[in-house]
């Protein structure tokens, strides 16, 4: 990249967070701070990026700072915070140029988003979305990323969902196992970055990139 002072930041190190995480670090980004106050536990560590041990998943460790070590070995810069982003502490968040979104509490996400646009930081909200088609017994599937700027803030309210996350509502509570579809999230949404960042071209100025899994098919809506 030719901005490598940009600092980065991404609110939730689960499937897609932890993807994210994988593909950022390989990145000449300077700083990548990870929130998550959640632990790693066997459902989560399925997906994510690598393998980890069972004597690892035994301690229980906190996902983001587990994550953030594995890349000890590889690069400086990458920080994990232990905590998951709240109204208490959204400052955390004020020093980044950049922020990934991958929450699945809608709750959660208005009061980061309503935040981040408030500050003028760019952000890419990822999502993932499932449900159980009956008639042939398996899983339809939707990935989105949705790139929000200071220009596009209002376009951008119409894509994202503020409701509150209900566990029966969505297969993907269920911890069933779609780690591609977490890896894709974190695709569409660092190549949605790097376009943001005049790396890839971008003729479209798309505010929202989705894939469907039932026709394999990717749209994208310009602001």
């Amino acid at each position: 990249f030719a901005k490598s002072g940009l600092r980065g930041s991404t609110t939730g190190a689960g499937g897609t967070g932890s993807y994210l995480l994988d593909l950022l670090a390989k990145t000449s980004v300077a700083t990548i701070d990870v929130y998550d106050g959640d632990r790693l536990l066997t459902h989560n560590a399925f997906r994510a990026p690598g393998a980890v041990s069972l004597d690892e998943l035994d301690t229980r460790p906190h996902k983001a700072s587990f994550l953030a070590s594995r890349y000890d070995p590889f690069r400086t810069g990458i920080r994990g915070h232990d905590c998951f982003v709240t109204a208490e502490n959204l400052h955390l968040l004020d020093e980044c140029t950049f922020v990934f979104v991958c929450i699945d509490s809608g709750t959660a996400r208005r009061t980061i988003v309503e935040h981040l646009i408030s500050r003028g930081i760019p952000f890419i909200d990822c999502g993932l979305g499932m449900l159980i088609n009956d008639e042939q017994h398996a899983i339809f599937g939707t990935v989105r990323a949705t790139l929000v700027t200071t220009e596009r803030a209002d376009a951008a309210r119409n894509y994202l969902s503020f409701g509150n996350d209900e566990p029966g509502d969505d297969v993907y509570a269920s911890n069933v196992q779609v780690a591609e579809l977490n890896a894709m999230n974190a695709c569409m949404a660092v190549m949605r970055f790097k376009q943001y960042l005049r790396f890839y071209v971008d003729l479209r100025g798309e505010t929202q990139w989705t894939f469907g899994t039932s026709t394999n098919t990717m749209s994208g809506d310009a602001a």
